[in-house]
């Protein structure tokens, strides 16, 4: 067995035995009580850069879609393991993502009103998101049944990957333009 062959196994097993991303049901920890920092912290920058960094993890996202995308078109070369850890990939920067929406979402209320309708443009296409990337890994879970990878319920959760991770981009790189001098 290669290298590669044992990374990719590797891979694929802890897909198949973590938890589900859970990014949509994840609660976000409640803010503390209000500290001396917080009456001179600048948020409407921090919200800022927070979206900028939506804007830069996003493509990683749409670009692990792509590839899947080229997986599902030549379902002989690629394996199940391959889409395993390809998708495990796109789950660590889906978390990613979620957790500066978390982030955004503590600091809200004094976030700027253009800011506030962003953060819940953000919230609406994340939670799709999160869904067809929790949906696809489950496809590749589950026993049940063989794995067609070129089911077109598969091919459909990746496209909505795609789709989203770049309205997600989109969404981010506007709030983002806006805000520059």
């Amino acid at each position: 067995m290669t290298t590669l062959t044992k990374i990719a196994l590797l891979a694929a097993l802890v897909l198949i035995f973590s938890p589900a991303l859970g990014a949509g049901t994840k609660s976000c920890p409640v803010p503390g009580p209000a500290v001396e920092e917080s009456y001179t912290w600048n948020f409407s920058t921090e919200v800022t850069k927070l979206l900028h960094e939506i804007e830069h993890e996003a493509p990683h996202v749409s670009e692990i879609a792509a590839t899947l995308d080229i997986f599902i078109r030549m379902p002989f070369m690629f394996s199940k393991v391959s889409h395993a850890a390809e998708l495990n990939n796109a789950k660590g920067h889906v978390n990613k993502i979620g957790d500066r929406l978390c982030r955004l979402h503590q600091v809200r209320r004094m976030a700027e009103p253009g800011q506030r309708k962003t953060m819940d443009e953000l919230k609406v296409t994340f939670s799709a998101l999160a869904t067809d990337t929790e949906r696809a890994i489950e496809f590749l879970n589950d026993r049940s049944r063989p794995t067609n990878l070129v089911d077109p319920v598969y091919g459909e959760r990746l496209a909505g990957i795609y789709r989203e991770s770049s309205f997600l981009r989109h969404i981010s790189e506007m709030t983002w333009q806006e805000d520059l001098p």
